[in-house]
């Protein structure tokens, strides 16, 4: 299934970086809805890992949340 909405054969951690920018550029630019959803909801998902890991709050130089007396 996934290769026929995709094009891209074999594992996700196979494919080179070009084929896998293609991929995500063709959904995002695509008229079909379906596809547009994927794409906004893997962008989505994308951020929300990066922003809820103490690593993404490092590469941001974001110190955390304040933390207040109680």
């Amino acid at each position: 299934m996934r290769t026929l909405l995709t094009g891209l054969r074999g594992e996700w951690a196979d494919q080179s970086p070009e084929a896998v920018t293609d991929f995500l550029q063709a959904f995002r630019d695509s008229s079909s809805g379906l596809k547009t959803s994927i794409y906004k909801a893997l962008h989505d998902l994308s951020l929300a890992v990066f922003y809820s890991s103490l690593a993404g709050w490092a590469a941001t130089q974001y110190p955390g949340p304040p933390i207040t007396a109680a």
